[in-house]
């Protein structure tokens, strides 16, 4: 029987969970941010972020099943491109 580690990251500590998929055990692992850890790695506060989400400008699907809700880091890796690439270019980079 194999583990399914999913790991929480939160206040730059991670912690795992493990969880069943489909009633079968897989051999994944992956990581899972907390909405402030997404706050952090967006650069914004836990607010702006709520705002975002509100007007639909954070619009990355949790995690299902997740309570309280938690993002995959693809995901929001994924979200943060255009911003990184729009930061990179005004700053000359």
């Amino acid at each position: 029987m194999f583990k399914v580690g999913y790991f929480v990251v939160d206040d730059g500590k991670a912690k795992q969970i493990r969880r069943s998929v489909d009633g079968r055990w897989g051999k994944m692992s992956e990581v899972l941010l907390t909405f402030s850890a997404v706050a952090r790695k967006a650069d914004v506060t836990r607010r702006t972020l709520y705002k975002w989400q509100q007007s639909g400008r954070f619009n990355v699907q949790p995690h299902p099943n997740s309570n309280p809700p938690r993002w995959h880091v693809d995901d929001i890796n994924e979200w943060l491109k255009p911003r990184n690439a729009d930061r990179q270019q005004s700053i000359g980079g």
